[in-house]
């Protein structure tokens, strides 16, 4: 939820807020968070936004000691030099930077610059050499800012004349629809290797901690910890990390695990939920 309220940038006397959000690019601040959402597989929904990336080989080079990495298929998204002019023509917004960001471990982002072929396709990334951010680093909190120093925001194709939706209950409030578009590697690879979803359960938690149900105080921590807790159970009870990480889900098994999951959180004995 984007409340203009909270953000005064957003909420302009001589524009209507729904209004802010018909223009030709996002600014950086819905861009970083269209990022940080990404980097646990959560993406706008490609009616309202669609991001532009590509699955491409990563040389990352680590110049303190010069050793090389190579990653291959890594999703980077593509940046875009953020006009903020609502006078120039279509054809002068989301024009690629020869910048990408790509999610580098817990809280972090890795700018890259691409290199390109005779054709001017891109064929693999490089970490960028960048003042102050060693080896092209980047802290999670610290996006926002360095977007907006660099002029620079996400590139995306925005099929609708608005990219978000009004709220029904507050005039002055809109909001950009998010879905999970699919598992994260990490989480794959600690249901094949450990047998545990731990770590995708964990994501979920924080997940729900950032919504506006949890700040607004519609959900309760209470709550959420009786839901994570039984959550926890009913895979561990049900074996799913192995059936998660098989991409085999037989669906017989599902209403199994949700009646273990609301036996787990009505036999919860913090309380009645």
């Amino acid at each position: 939820m984007i409340n203009s309220s909270k953000y005064p940038s957003l909420n302009k006397s001589s524009q209507n807020i729904a209004d802010y959000f018909r223009t030709k690019e996002v600014d950086p601040y819905i861009a970083n968070v269209i990022i940080s959402q990404a980097s646990v597989n959560i993406l706008p929904f490609p009616e309202y936004i669609k991001p532009d990336f590509n699955f491409d080989e990563v040389i990352y080079t680590n110049e303190l000691n010069n050793d090389v990495s190579v990653q291959n298929r890594v999703k980077v998204y593509k940046l875009a030099h953020f006009i903020n002019n609502p006078t120039e023509t279509t054809d002068k917004y989301n024009v690629f930077a020869n910048i990408g960001i790509t999610p580098f471990g817990e809280n972090k982002f890795l700018i890259l610059v691409p290199e390109f072929n005779n054709k001017n396709e891109i064929i693999r990334w490089r970490n960028a050499k960048i003042t102050n951010l060693q080896n092209g680093i980047l802290q999670s909190n610290q996006l926002h800012k360095w977007l907006l120093s660099n002029n620079l925001t996400l590139k995306v194709f925005l099929p609708n004349n608005s990219f978000v939706e009004k709220s029904p209950d507050y005039t002055n409030s809109v909001y950009v629809p998010f879905g999970f578009r699919g598992p994260d590697v990490e989480v794959v690879n600690q249901a094949l290797n450990e047998n545990t979803l731990k770590l995708g359960i964990e994501r979920l938690q924080r997940n729900i901690i950032n919504t506006s149900f949890y700040k607004e105080g519609f959900i309760k921590e209470d709550t959420i910890f009786v839901f994570i807790k039984a959550l926890n159970t009913t895979f561990d009870k049900n074996d799913f990390a192995k059936v998660f990480s098989s991409g085999n889900i037989n669906f017989n098994v599902l209403p199994k695990i949700i009646l273990d999951g609301l036996y787990e959180i009505t036999h919860d004995l913090s309380g009645d939920y």
